[in-house]
């Protein structure tokens, strides 16, 4: 319908619609087009409720965490919903989003195709060959992060990160083809987990289990149990 009418919303459907192939000059057919639009639809929504899942599941576990967290937002914005330009002030939040996706990644591996020939570390990869990335583990690695299965956002102040190989957090890949909506979801996830830190103290149901399962993304198998009371 958008080819067929001609509009120009500027929107990510009309950039889908205007590229070429850079080799052939060729559009997306139909199906590619849809499959590029289900692609962002799911990255964007399923993802980002996936890390709040688990964002509000470790604020459960970890109530001193939650009460900070809850002091920081209450200076920031006070009563108010909290909107993109108070986020710098708020740098704890960003922190405990990024530990948790640091302990449950919600895209829990990636893979990349070789396009030639190529040794690493010994290794002989070949043409054509998917090499497997799992950010799940890499980000439980505890050369990198020591204690690893501790939910500690502290780990990502700017103290804590100075000299971090960036290559052992992976949240959203890396390089060119990193996540396209890396920065929106942060936005959205940061923002949303404000307004229910901001309203609410969150507890777990005892007893419910908590375990994760690797499907497309990392779910909690049995969901995250919670009860809710107004602050």
């Amino acid at each position: 319908k958008r080819r067929e009418e001609g509009i120009h919303d500027a929107d990510i459907l009309d950039r889908l619609l205007g590229a070429k192939d850079p080799d052939t000059g060729r559009s997306m057919d139909e199906t590619q087009l849809r499959d590029e639009v289900v692609t962002l639809m799911l990255a964007g929504h399923e993802t980002s409720a996936n890390a709040l899942a688990w964002t509000l599941h470790l604020l459960g576990e970890h109530p001193e965490i939650e009460q900070r967290l809850y002091e920081e937002i209450g200076v920031a914005v006070g009563d108010t919903p909290a909107s993109a330009v108070d986020l710098n002030n708020m740098p704890y939040l960003k922190q405990v989003v990024q530990e948790s996706m640091r302990i449950y990644p919600p895209v829990w591996a990636i893979a990349r195709r070789s396009e030639e020939p190529a040794e690493y570390n010994g290794f002989y990869i070949p043409e054509k060959s998917y090499i497997g990335v799992v950010p799940y583990a890499l980000h439980r690695d505890p050369k990198f992060w020591p204690d690893p299965t501790k939910f500690d956002p502290d780990r990502f102040s700017p103290e804590n990160a100075k000299g971090r190989n960036s290559y052992c957090y992976l949240p959203f890949a890396a390089g060119p083809r990193a996540c396209i909506g890396a920065s929106m979801a942060m936005l959205e996830i940061q923002l949303v987990l404000a307004q229910i830190v901001r309203r609410y103290r969150l507890k777990m149901v005892p007893g419910h289990p908590i375990e994760s399962v690797a499907k497309v993304t990392l779910r909690p198998r049995h969901g995250v149990a919670m009860t809710i009371e107004p602050r």
